[in-house]
């Protein structure tokens, strides 16, 4: 246990104060209780295991082709589970958002090279003593949790310039107090293993995005077979089953492709509508016809 805490900074040590305090607060609630029981059911519900199942195995084959690049070592590990429960959590959750998201692919790593993760590590390499961290941790909470939570109306709106005033001085303090740390100990922010440490989770997000990719692809195809052919397929699963293969041999792997075919309007008439091969056959020559 000692060897675990010796990992973890003093804003992660605070964070896990707070959190086991929440998770007893909560389980002296019953609502809680159960709402928690139906949250934990879905979580592991076989089709949420198999996904984060595979998320795991991806990340770990990352890792694998990190270390043999020398850019991966144990000291990263902390920062690997962190960023896989975060970062890749996340993305994975968002499955299907590509249908509704143009870009989505560029902007997920994109987000990763924005000015926010390089203040976010600039940040996180000064850190204040764990009781100043457990203060402030729930105070950045609450103004936060204000600023979005603000009502409606004229009273909501000089709430949220108050609450995002407060986050913008504290940020700028944070940024501030972190510059001068690194002026102060530049030697030790400008070693190699800083260096390593800022580029993990962009490489990691970089070699996520195929994982990602493959999982949209599979969510899209997975869309039309059981949801946009559910009528066909209680109908006739013969021709269900032909317009699927029928749809895959004219998108292959092409997602762009997939989600504009999915998304057009007289395709999902037609969908709804098929009956036999001919249907299917007229749908994908239509489809071809119109450059989808």
């Amino acid at each position: 246990m000692n060897a675990l805490l010796t990992l973890l900074a003093n804003r992660e040590k605070a964070m896990v104060i707070w959190l086991a305090v929440a998770v007893i607060c909560f389980l002296f609630n019953k609502g809680i209780r159960r709402s928690l029981r139906e949250l934990l059911s879905i979580l592991f519900s076989p089709q949420i295991l198999e996904v984060m199942s595979w998320m795991l195995i991806w990340v770990a084959a990352e890792v694998l082709c990190l270390r043999a690049l020398q850019l991966w070592d144990v000291s990263l590990a902390k920062d690997t589970i962190l960023w896989t429960f975060g970062t890749a959590f996340v993305y994975t959750t968002k499955t299907g958002k590509s249908r509704h998201t143009e870009h989505y692919f560029f902007n997920a790593f994109v987000d990763n090279l924005k000015m926010s993760a390089t203040l976010e590590f600039v940040m996180n390499f000064h850190e204040y003593n764990l009781a100043t961290e457990i203060i402030l941790l729930p105070v950045v909470v609450l103004i936060g949790s204000i600023s979005i939570l603000a009502p409606s109306g004229q009273s909501g709106v000089s709430v949220k310039k108050i609450a995002n005033s407060a986050i913008l001085l504290f940020g700028t303090f944070l940024i501030f107090s972190a510059i001068v740390y690194i002026i102060r100990n530049y030697r030790d922010f400008l070693s190699m293993q800083n260096f390593h440490a800022f580029l993990l989770p962009i490489l990691l997000t970089l070699l996520y995005l195929p994982f990602l990719y493959v999982l949209e692809l599979y969510a899209s195809y997975e869309s039309l077979c059981r949801v946009r052919l559910f009528v066909c397929r209680k109908s006739s699963p013969s021709v269900a089953r032909y317009a699927c293969r029928k749809v895959f041999s004219l998108c292959l792997l092409n997602l762009r492709r997939l989600n504009t075919f999915i998304k057009d309007e007289d395709v999902s008439i037609a969908l709804f509508n098929l009956r036999t091969r001919d249907d299917v056959v007229h749908m994908i020559q239509e489809a071809r016809r119109r450059g989808l």
